[in-house]
């Protein structure tokens, strides 16, 4: 089971937006500002709070898409999802949310739709969240069918190391928790029982043992008859306590606090934490992941790594499903076309977002094209508009011309592409509304015939 579709209506910058999604690793590639991030709260408030184990979501009069004037439209905010992919078992499991197809059971998906209506009178919304069919019934949809579904968001401008903290909401307690579940050995017996005996050899200390004395001789004359004897702990020996109290530590580092680390690898260590937790999800459930820039502070040969590992991490055969939103052409570049969704501005009518597994490439038509998609010429995914040319020499001389002329291909956001040579037909495939959506020019010498 895996999310299919979203559909996007009055939505922030989003006026109308379906973009279609695949198994395992989806990677939204397209300019600053054009609604990667909107994307990814449709999908947040669609799910709701349940989904995210907590992580609540407001919505504002600003949230309604708006007309050129400024003036917000009067039509709700909507927003629905298709999960498809369905086993035997989740037909039974998402019943409540099952929108059958009679002719082919094997089609049948599960849906969520989300409407917020504003109302001026209260200076609010009021929100509806329903399953099936969207012309079925607006009933509340079960709280574990939402549980079930669980959405894990890391935003772009994320604190790795508040993150791995320990505490209540601990992301390593959480893995480390999963994990026991999925054991067949008494892990918790064993940690508490370590917990326990190293109390005990504390009360054994005599630093220990004076210090509660003086403690509780202070509090008992201050308190009276309200005083309750207190000890000194590592921790109360409660399985789910002690996990939360558990950190990570970089043995290698000559301070090995994570505070101590870069920016970047505590950025991984976050990231390996999130996907260990959601690599073998209970089998009732059906995660998703949506990551925002996980290029962040790290450097190209780290970016290529890391895009290399959530490709075959997050391989269609895996039951994690992931959503990632880059800016990067390294990180793009080391993916499948057919994992890469392409955001665009078409004046025209609006914005899109084109999933270039819809071209449906032969294996070999996109090996070769991911063959030239190197570093350099994966910035086309980012560009207004493209001219493609020989080599690097017409790349060099192609802006200076067009500078003398008055024109300034950068800040028009218009990418010049060396092939280095004249396989321009490789990139055929991408060079269409249901693709790149942009303005392409191909500019070629007139070499002499061979004699």
């Amino acid at each position: 089971m895996f999310l299919q579709n979203i559909s996007i209506r009055n939505f922030r910058n989003l006026q109308h937006l379906d973009a279609t999604f695949e198994r395992g690793l989806n990677v939204i590639v397209g300019p600053n500002n054009i609604g990667k991030t909107n994307l990814f709260l449709a999908i947040r408030h669609c799910l709701g709070p349940s989904a995210s184990r907590g992580d609540a979501l407001a919505l504002i009069e600003d949230d309604l898409f708006r007309k050129p004037q400024g003036e917000p439209i009067t039509e709700p905010i909507r927003i629905d999802i298709t999960f498809a992919g369905l086993s035997g078992d989740q037909f039974a499991q998402f019943f409540e949310i099952m929108d059958f197809d009679h002719n082919d059971l094997t089609k049948s998906t599960a849906k969520i739709h989300f409407e917020a209506n504003w109302s001026k009178d209260k200076s609010r919304f009021s929100i509806k969240r329903w399953g099936g069919p969207v012309a079925g019934e607006h009933s509340q949809i079960p709280p574990d069918i939402i549980e079930a579904l669980p959405l894990t968001f890391l935003p772009a401008l994320r604190d790795a190391e508040i993150s791995l903290m320990p505490g209540s909401r601990s992301r390593l307690a959480r893995v480390l928790g999963d994990l026991s579940r999925q054991s067949t050995d008494d892990h918790e017996t064993e940690i508490v029982r370590i917990f326990s005996e190293a109390n005990q050899k504390l009360k054994d200390v005599r630093l220990i043992s004076d210090a509660e004395n003086k403690l509780n001789e202070s509090a008992k004359e201050m308190a009276g008859n309200d005083f309750s004897r207190s000890s000194i702990a590592a921790m109360k020996p409660e399985f789910s306590r002690v996990l939360r109290t558990l950190r990570i530590l970089i043995d290698e580092n000559p301070v090995p606090e994570l505070g101590s680390s870069g920016l970047g690898y505590n950025n991984l260590l976050y990231l390996a934490t999130v996907l260990a937790q959601i690599e073998i999800p209970p089998k009732d459930e059906c995660p998703v992941l949506l990551i925002e820039e996980p290029e962040a502070h790290l450097h190209p040969q780290l970016v290529v790594l890391l895009a290399k590992y959530l490709a075959k991490k997050l391989s269609p055969e895996q039951h994690a499903q992931a959503i990632v939103s880059s800016h990067s052409p390294t990180f793009a570049a080391n993916v499948k076309p057919s994992q890469v969704l392409v955001m665009f501005k078409d004046n025209a009518d609006g914005i899109h977002c084109n999933a270039l597994a819809r071209l449906n490439l032969e294996p070999t038509e996109e090996r070769q094209l991911q063959r030239m998609l190197d570093i350099t010429k994966a910035s086309l995914y980012f560009s207004k508009a493209l001219i493609l040319v020989e080599g690097i020499s017409e790349a060099l001389l192609l802006p200076e011309l067009a500078e003398r002329l008055g024109h300034d291909l950068g800040k028009s956001h218009i990418s010049v592409i060396p092939i280095c040579g004249v396989a321009f037909e490789t990139f055929k495939a991408l060079f269409g509304a249901d693709a790149l959506g942009i303005r392409v020019a191909i500019l070629t010498d007139s070499d002499p015939p061979v004699t």
